[in-house]
């Protein structure tokens, strides 16, 4: 959760919509001078990238060493150059909760899901 800012410089100019999640590597910038710039859940923007507004990312979208992002960029999906383009999806699935105890019903055989007393 929140925003993980790697070492070395990363410049914000202006107001900034940041997601949970948001990663950004060393010398990344994000200039919303030009207007709104919002940045989505689990986004990674890479070292030496520049996003200038008015943009909005996506969530779950990696941006590219060096790339330069002048509009909107899709959810779910990897750009690079400059200008940004498309060079992929990024396939990364949700996280699935997993249960810490089984119902009785999925419970391995031969295993119990009962409590005891000590």
């Amino acid at each position: 959760p929140g925003l993980y800012l790697a070492h070395g410089q990363v410049d914000l100019r202006g107001p900034v919509r940041l997601a949970d999640g948001v990663v950004m590597f060393p010398w990344s910038t994000i200039d919303s001078s030009g207007g709104e710039v919002t940045i989505g859940t689990d986004v990674r923007v890479g070292t030496g990238a520049v996003i200038n507004g008015p943009a909005s990312v996506g969530a779950h979208t990696r941006i590219g060493a060096n790339a330069v992002v002048t509009g909107d960029v899709a959810a779910h999906s990897r750009v690079a150059g400059v200008p940004a383009r498309p060079v992929g999806a990024n396939s990364k699935k949700e996280p699935q909760a997993t249960p810490v105890i089984a119902p009785e019903d999925q419970a391995p055989q031969g295993a119990s899901t009962r409590r005891t007393s000590a």
